[in-house]
């Protein structure tokens, strides 16, 4: 199946794996951080839906 992609499906899938990474990254970050502030008190945090 990886061989029928060729070099450049390989490149496109490792190129996307890594922008998803990176985002996701940066995403858990800043989630990361709003929860240390909410655990110091610093402003109250409501669940959304």
């Amino acid at each position: 199946m990886w061989l029928a992609l060729g070099p450049a499906g390989l490149a496109a899938i490792a190129a996307i794996q890594t922008l998803l990474n990176f985002f996701l990254t940066r995403e858990i970050a800043k989630e990361r951080a709003e929860i240390d502030q909410d655990r110091q008190g610093s402003k109250p945090h409501f669940a959304t839906l």
